[in-house]
């Protein structure tokens, strides 16, 4: 059974599918709104003394009620933008996480957060826009590449220095150029720091890259997926 909401301004949903992203902003536009509210709570106490002090056959006490009539209804709809916000925020978010699917090795993350932020991480590095809504479809296709093992031939060899990883692509290939063209993909090796690197190397040729020797196979279905898209669109023009 899914626990009932605290208060009427925390969204319904599974906080320990968002993103730290998401959670942070829902912190910030929930303490927006109990702020809101507050100042609104208090200042309705206000106006209501100010009224209370002003005999109602007054001059002044009808233009003053219609005022403060304007001014509440005013700070509603502020409330009520703000929880629209949110709430359109959180439903997007939702549609977001239903398209990733859970990891097939669940020992291997630390929890459901970390396996999220990885997807997203490695969508980047395929050409996902993790913010446009149409290429959620293509997540499954960030969390199965994250996942896959090394082609045959193929070994991973973490630390060393980027001119070490170089050398010793060298001394198995004379051909310098390999090194160069490894060098060309290390910017998009999320394991990969300015100095320390994740490198995989190819036992047969000595080839070196910097990213998953796979990612370029994914980021050509990636592409051909989304222009798949685009001519669809275009065919109903």
């Amino acid at each position: 059974m899914k626990a009932a909401r605290k208060n009427f301004y925390e969204p319904d949903v599974q906080y320990e599918r968002l993103t730290p992203f998401m959670k942070a902003y829902l912190a910030r536009v929930g303490e927006a709104i109990v702020n809101a509210c507050s100042r609104s709570m208090a200042e309705e106490a206000k106006r209501a003394a100010i009224l209370a002090a002003m005999p109602q056959s007054s001059p002044g006490y009808a233009a003053t009620a219609r005022d403060f009539d304007l001014v509440r209804v005013s700070e509603r709809k502020a409330v009520e933008k703000l929880l629209n916000d949110r709430d359109q925020k959180v439903a997007k978010a939702t549609r977001f996480q239903k398209h990733i699917p859970p990891p097939s090795t669940a020992s291997s993350w630390g929890d459901n957060e970390e396996w999220v932020n990885a997807v997203m991480q490695h969508s980047t590095l395929l050409g996902i826009d993790t913010k446009h809504e149409l290429d959620y479809e293509l997540l499954p296709l960030a969390a199965e590449a994250l996942e896959l093992p090394l082609p045959p031939g193929w070994v991973e060899k973490r630390g060393g220095f980027r001119a070490e990883v170089k050398n010793s692509a060298a001394s198995v290939n004379s051909h310098e150029s390999q090194g160069s063209s490894g060098d060309s993909n290390s910017s998009s090796n999320p394991h990969n720091s300015k100095k320390t690197l994740v490198s995989y190397v190819n036992q047969s040729t000595g080839a070196i890259l910097f990213e998953h020797p796979l990612n370029g196979y994914f980021r050509n279905i990636v592409a051909s997926r989304k222009l798949a898209r685009e001519l669809q669109v275009r065919s109903k023009w």
